[in-house]
């Protein structure tokens, strides 16, 4: 059985015809998601210029005329989707789009922020190049840490360097690194956290990387699977309190978690006290996994990286370095995050699949909330006989 075998015995009842058909933009957005999971970006296999109807074509044609936009960023996602692939601001490419008489329709699958059809029944979407290429901003700040290292090393004449990792809480040093390599979405099937391992003359070191601000444990929604989906169940039936859940009026694939007591939609919900949040093993194993990863937060940039000819030593700048549980501060304990993410809204009906996230987040986010953040914060003793 090859891997295509395996891959249609898996997923093909996802799929009302049995198979993904790459001309239909709902099958398009759930393949994308399935293969996300497995860590195939499918925006790295968008097809060119050339594949697109003729229809589609003119369209393009057009984009590139009126908008400025090289050949080469116009991909296609079926044969009558149209993908700007840019880093120029979606707002002035919507402006621009609006300019040409192109319908917006803020449903359109395969991009958070919908899109447009054309008189001729073409869609356009937006995508950022810079984040297609590197899979997102995380992946994009690994990139820089590990390329920087690399670069480094082959400017020594020794062929490694020792890296020394520089936070105002701690140090880290690392002696005679060859080599920095990206995890990737291997390291998560193997419960690994680490982003990058460092090649030393001591073994891998693992390194979780965090950008500076916001950050999450871990996504939960196949952790708590079962609370994850009797949660929103409930919520669907208006049990949980203080809670409605509402189609978006712009965008009826996403479901809004909704305040009835101010009418207005939540930012987040919380679920804090989990019994296993006070546990230190388990802990342990949401912040430094398997690989037993440390933890070193900034989002880097080229300043950040000092290298010394003399002592061939690499001086890296961090914000904040994790070791151990002892490292945490009060905000760093994890809550139950829900969240909207409206690009993982895929379905137009039911609760699953409407763009609602769960993660193991910091409790930054929480304990920082002013008067006028609207979330809803919830204990779990709270919810525990009602899930």
């Amino acid at each position: 059985m090859d891997v295509f075998d395996k891959f249609f015995q898996r997923y093909s009842y996802k799929f009302p015809k049995g198979y993904p058909d790459m001309n239909n933009s709902d099958d398009i957005l759930l393949l994308e998601n399935i293969l996300g999971k497995l860590g195939i970006n499918l925006n790295e296999m968008r097809h060119p210029f050339s594949y697109l109807s003729l229809q589609a074509q003119e369209i393009g044609k057009e984009i590139i005329n009126k908008l400025n936009i090289p050949e080469e960023d116009i991909k296609g996602a079926s044969k009558n989707k149209i993908i700007i692939l840019t880093d120029i601001p979606r707002q002035e490419i919507f402006n621009n789009l609006e300019k040409l008489g192109y319908k917006r329709e803020t449903t359109l699958s395969g991009s958070s922020a919908g899109g447009f059809i054309a008189p001729n029944g073409t869609q356009i979407i937006h995508k950022f190049k810079s984040l297609v290429a590197v899979g997102g901003a995380g992946i994009k700040n690994e990139t820089t840490f590990v390329d920087a290292i690399n670069n480094i090393i082959e400017q020594s004449t020794e062929g490694f360097i020792d890296i020394k990792i520089i936070a105002n809480n701690k140090t880290l040093l690392y002696k005679k690194v060859n080599k920095a390599v990206s995890i990737g979405k291997e390291g998560e099937k193997k419960q690994w956290k680490g982003d990058v391992l460092l090649k030393t003359e001591e073994g891998d070191k693992s390194i979780s990387i965090k950008q500076d601000g916001k950050f999450r444990w871990e996504g939960a929604i196949t952790r708590y699977e079962d609370l994850y989906k009797k949660f929103l169940s409930k919520a669907e039936n208006n049990e949980i309190p203080n809670l409605e859940l509402k189609p978006d009026l712009e965008n009826p694939r996403v479901l809004q978690m909704w305040n009835p007591n101010n009418d207005k939609p939540y930012g987040r919900i919380f679920i804090k006290d989990l019994p296993e949040f006070n546990d230190s093993e388990y802990l342990k194993s949401i912040s430094f996994g398997k690989d037993n990863a440390v933890i070193v937060q900034r989002t880097f940039s080229n300043k950040d990286f000092s290298y010394n000819e003399n002592n061939n030593q690499l001086k890296i700048s961090a914000t904040k370095i994790i070791t151990s549980i002892d490292d945490f501060t009060p905000e760093d304990f994890p809550v139950l995050e829900f969240e909207r993410n409206a690009s993982k809204a895929t379905k137009l009906t039911g609760v699953l699949g409407r763009g609602i996230i769960l993660r193991i987040s910091p409790q930054t986010q929480m304990l920082r909330a002013g008067e006028k953040a609207n979330n809803l914060v919830l204990s779990y003793d709270d919810i525990k006989n009602i899930l």
